[in-house]
């Protein structure tokens, strides 16, 4: 009978709770004990004073009541405004130009020697047909300079138009030194 007790006992959890508690402080002392407690107190401090940080719950449109800092970089692209934004940077920057301020010597110098040019070609048609300054060149010979001239002088062969007006003024200085008046106004340096 005492054995059937002592095995009872023996299955008994929380009598096997007491037996291990009975055992494991059987042999502290009081200065273990204290440390015991001291470091429970320690560790329970430091966790009852850390506060978890709620992440809130904001809905689009409410306005946050603190800073929120996400724990990573990303990039959200608003891609009509960034496009808006770009478009009006651009017009707000001036347009650069390289100035070459040889260029306008070089085209006057053009534009001088293919009136040259054609005042030599005209003028030997003339000779060779033995027609005065004041009388027209017939139109068969009048076509064949006019193809001649826009093969040697490309900078006129490009419109027809104006190489006919030019062969009727003669290629004449008078009309030499507007247009090259007029290239200068254009081709002036700005400022």
């Amino acid at each position: 009978m005492v054995e059937k007790e002592h095995s009872r006992r023996l299955k008994d959890p929380s009598f096997r709770l007491q037996q291990w508690w009975i055992s494991w402080t059987e042999g502290l002392t009081v200065q273990q004990v204290l440390i015991g407690v001291g470091t429970a107190l320690i560790i329970s401090f430091i966790v009852l004073g850390y506060r978890f940080h709620q992440v809130p719950d904001y809905e689009l449109g409410e306005i946050a009541d603190r800073d929120i800092a996400a724990p990573h970089d990303f990039t959200v692209m608003d891609v009509a405004a960034t496009q808006q934004k770009q478009e009006e940077s651009l017009a707000s920057v001036p347009a650069v130009f390289d100035l070459d301020i040889g260029i306008n010597s070089r085209l006057e110098g053009t534009l001088r020697s293919g009136f040259l040019e054609g005042r030599k070609a005209t003028s030997q048609l003339r000779e060779e047909l033995a027609v005065p300054q004041d009388e027209p060149l017939p139109e068969q010979r009048q076509a064949q300079i006019i193809r001649q001239l826009k093969h040697r002088l490309p900078i006129f062969a490009e419109r027809d138009p104006v190489i006919n007006v030019l062969f009727e003024n003669g290629f004449s200085l008078e009309l030499e030194d507007q247009m090259v008046s007029l290239l200068q106004i254009a081709m002036k340096y700005p400022g």
